[in-house]
């Protein structure tokens, strides 16, 4: 039952076992198998390694008995990969079968490998249509790998040959993205394997020059000499340049004390860095110059980086100069920082000590304590874009970044200099000066911010709001908002032409707001009075509307003016991925206007003013919707007439 058979007939064997000849015929629901020919199952594997022997006799030794003469034919479908977990351990799955031919002759110095597998799921890791050819004559041994690695669910196609004989062995490394930006690259490395003056074992590797692209770049890879001897492996040259731009290694790796290896950079764009190693949670860019170096790596690793980035920046946001000292291995298991950041033209400085401890250990994570002066907040944008785009200014005061990798958090206090952001479904900007962001674990708090727009400036008593509310988030995930806006004379939603849509309107409002919701949501209750300048432009002759058995119904002075349902709505681009409800209770005053557009070609049009409550529901994914009583007090109708006599 722990091999997965259950009833008679989950698993047949058939074995013919003669004096010499073997025949074994396997049938089951996880593994097929057919195994041919004359052999000692025990001299399979030492008939196999004299083979490799014979090209490579300094790495691979071989016993004294023998000749083995061991003739052998195997083919295999593996079509579940239960029998491995369940005995061995091995979390591996192949969701496709998995088929293997190989021939073997021991005696002629023949083996011949074909193995092909159309998926591969092992250790988090996604291969998918891997290829195999092991081919062994008595001059060369010969060795073909290709795959498909799946990285965010997209393709590398990556191919591994290697070549043995006369004690050296070429292996050769491509891989390709095959899209842009290109990631491809060709690696070239031969190793000669002989006896020192001691008479151990030696390996002196060559790297040949070639050539590889990140993200579109073209860079030279140096040819470098690489020596190992038992405890020691000294690396010359091995690095990668594109005219004064490289990156080099030299030294040597071994348990010694005074043995140590260095990293000369020089102007490396460490964006190319963190794409190697597939960090995404933050973008980190900029120019980065300096020195690493590393001992005593074989037994306590010690390391110190010296590194000045120019125009470093945080997920795009220009954050100025920067000079940081990493060190690890003084201090446990963890990587000391040290880092100061300037742009002296928006007089920012920025200091940031803590530590960050790799692993997935109890302990692991990271601990960053960050004074700073006028802090650039356009890198923000990256988690606020589901609520307002386009942050833009400057902050100062104290933060705090800790936690495990998985459930970082944020403590400190900072005030907003300067900020401004525009939310892009009322299609308007806002300002603040000095308001004060207190950042506790779960939650980022704004209380009594005044927010101005475009017609406000700091001090003024109109064009301002109160803004008061907090962001809740689970360790920087999950971000939930709730803010609570009184607003003085506010451009409170502004669009000038109808795009794909039956209506659009500028407003100035008196009045509350309510913003509630999280990525993907947002939710918007407004309570106000329109005032000077505002008014609404309604296309009565869009198809949606025309669509309607009665949008608007006229009645005596002393009934009302009823609308029913409009055409749908979208705040341009950006809504379209977001569900947006938009809640209106208005107090219509003749301050405010109504314009019911009656032909867009021609421009005629009813410009109505008058007073009314009027409640309206938006959601950019459905209808918009307008109720309420409007008694109108004066109002225009432009007419065109053509062919009048």
């Amino acid at each position: 039952e722990a091999l997965g058979i259950h009833q008679p007939g989950d698993l047949t064997m058939d074995l013919r076992l003669g004096s010499q000849r073997k025949e074994i015929d396997i049938v089951s629901p996880f593994l097929n198998a057919n195994v041919r020919g004359t052999f000692e199952w025990q001299h399979l594997y030492p008939g196999i390694r004299r083979m490799v022997h014979a090209h490579l006799p300094e790495l691979v030794g071989t016993d004294s008995q023998g000749p083995y003469n061991e003739e052998m034919t195997l083919q295999l479908t593996l079509q579940d990969t239960m029998l491995l977990r369940r005995l061995a351990g091995i979390h591996l799955k192949t969701p496709l079968p998995t088929r293997l031919n190989a021939r073997l002759n021991t005696a002629l110095s023949i083996l011949d490998v074909e193995a092909e597998s159309p998926e591969i799921l092992y250790g988090g890791e996604t291969l998918k249509n891997i290829r195999l050819h092991i081919d062994n004559k008595p001059e060369m041994m010969q060795q073909q790998l290709t795959l498909q690695r799946i990285i965010k669910q997209r393709p590398i196609e990556v191919t591994m040959e290697n070549f043995a004989g006369y004690n050296r062995l070429r292996s050769v490394l491509k891989w390709d993205n095959k899209r842009q930006p290109a990631q491809t690259g060709t690696l070239d490395v031969a190793a000669t394997f002989m006896r020192d003056e001691a008479g151990q074992t030696m390996v002196q590797a060559s790297m040949s020059p070639t050539q590889i692209t990140i993200s579109d770049t073209l860079w030279n890879v140096h040819p470098a000499t690489i020596i190992h001897r038992k405890g020691a492996t000294s690396i010359q040259q091995a690095g990668i340049s594109q005219g004064k731009r490289h990156l080099m290694v030299n030294g040597i790796v071994s348990k010694r004390e005074d043995d140590s290896i260095s990293v000369n950079l020089n102007d490396i764009n460490l964006d190319y860095i963190f794409q190697m190693i597939n960090f995404k949670a933050l973008e980190f860019t900029g120019s980065a110059t300096g020195l690493i170096y590393a001992k005593n790596l074989l037994e306590a690793p010690v390391a110190d980086a010296f590194l000045h980035v120019k125009d470093f920046c945080i997920n795009q946001g220009l954050m100025g100069e920067m000079d940081v000292h990493a060190g690890w291995g003084n201090r446990g298991k963890s990587i000391q920082l040290e880092a100061d950041m300037r742009d002296s033209k928006a007089r920012h400085h920025t200091q940031l000590q803590g530590t960050i401890t790799p692993g997935h250990d109890p302990g692991s994570g990271l601990d960053l304590h960050i004074h700073t002066k006028r802090i650039n907040l356009f890198f923000l944008n990256k988690f606020t874009s589901s609520i307002f785009t386009n942050l833009q200014g400057r902050a100062t005061g104290y933060a705090r970044v800790f936690g495990p990798f998985k459930q970082i958090d944020l403590e400190g206090d900072l005030i907003a200099e300067e900020a401004s952001m525009k939310v892009n479904m009322l299609g308007t900007s806002y300002r603040l000066y000095g308001d004060s962001v207190v950042l506790r674990p779960g939650n980022i708090w704004i209380k009594n911010a005044t927010a101005y727009d475009n017609f406000g400036s700091k001090g003024d008593k109109e064009h301002c709001a109160l803004v008061d509310g907090h962001l809740a988030h689970n360790h920087l995930s999950n971000l939930r908002y709730d803010f609570s806006i009184q607003a003085k004379n506010v451009l409170a939603y502004d669009f000038h032409d109808f795009g794909d849509q039956s209506f659009y309107g500028t407003f100035f409002a008196d009045g509350n707001v309510h913003l509630s919701g999280q990525p993907g949501e947002l939710t918007v209750d407004v309570n106000a009075k329109p005032l000077s300048g505002s008014i609404l432009t309604y296309n009565v002759g869009s198809p949606e509307t025309l669509t309607e058995a009665s949008f608007i119904t006229y009645t005596q002075p002393a009934d009302s003016l009823h609308t029913g349902t409009g055409g749908q709505a979208q705040d341009r681009e950006e809504e379209e991925a977001n569900d947006i409800h938009l809640n209106m209770d208005l107090d219509i005053t003749p301050d405010a206007s109504i314009k019911l557009l009656m032909d867009r070609k021609s421009g005629d049009h009813i410009l109505l003013g008058g007073y009314g409550r009027i409640r309206a529901h938006y959601y950019n994914k459905g209808k918009f919707q307008m109720y309420g009583v409007y008694r109108v007090d004066n109002g225009i109708y432009k007419l065109s007439l053509q062919d009048f006599i």
